[in-house]
């Protein structure tokens, strides 16, 4: 589901939210959002009014499922969300964070879902200091092959299948045989070392 944020709006009321992000810059904010994308499995376009800040060139852009944008000097941030949401192929599946009423109701005339950027900021809060969910392993890993499948890896290794039906375990080889492999694939060159040494 694609997210699309109010840069400045975003910045300022994190900056309100709690002492500890009273000093936030805008790229380190816009790791955060990257990060919660992450985890959601989302991606997001953050939109800021002008163009790159100086402040902003000392950071790299996040990693992540982001993309930063600038509306450059003729246009503010809220004309180009506008236009994203304007522009959408599923305004229904677009998230649009801004407690700005304007870009609220934009979103709304497209029915797009509009948060504000205090909820967002409670619910990204909440899902970041929860432990990461660990991907869940395959079903086939713990109740293993069907029969069908089975009998096509044996057949691919070219294993013995009636003898795995039966329950008979092959033998492993002995050791006398392994040597004589050994001896057979390298010939006896008259050095007495293990080719397991080299």
């Amino acid at each position: 589901m694609p997210w699309l944020f109010d840069g400045y709006n975003l910045l300022h009321a994190f900056r309100k939210v709690s002492d500890e992000f009273s000093d936030l810059k805008a790229i380190p904010m816009c790791s955060y959002v990257a990060e919660d994308m992450r985890r959601m499995k989302d991606s997001a376009t953050i939109v800021f009014d002008g163009f790159k800040l100086v402040e902003h060139k000392k950071y790299d852009q996040p990693a992540g499922p982001i993309v930063i944008l600038y509306s450059g000097s003729n246009r503010e941030a809220d004309d180009l969300i506008e236009d994203q949401i304007a522009e959408s192929f599923s305004p229904k599946r677009l998230v649009v964070v801004s407690s700005d009423n304007r870009l609220r109701q934009a979103a709304r005339r497209r029915r797009c879902t509009s948060i504000k950027v205090n909820d967002y900021i409670h619910d990204m809060v909440s899902r970041l200091s929860k432990p990461e969910q660990k991907e869940r392993e395959p079903g086939v890993k713990f109740s293993g092959l069907s029969k069908g499948e089975g009998k096509a890896w044996m057949k691919m290794f070219g294993l013995d299948e009636e003898s795995h039906q039966d329950g008979q375990q092959q033998q492993a080889p002995k050791h006398e045989d392994i040597e004589r492999k050994k001896k057979d694939d390298y010939g006896d060159c008259g050095f007495d070392f293990d080719v397991d040494d080299l």
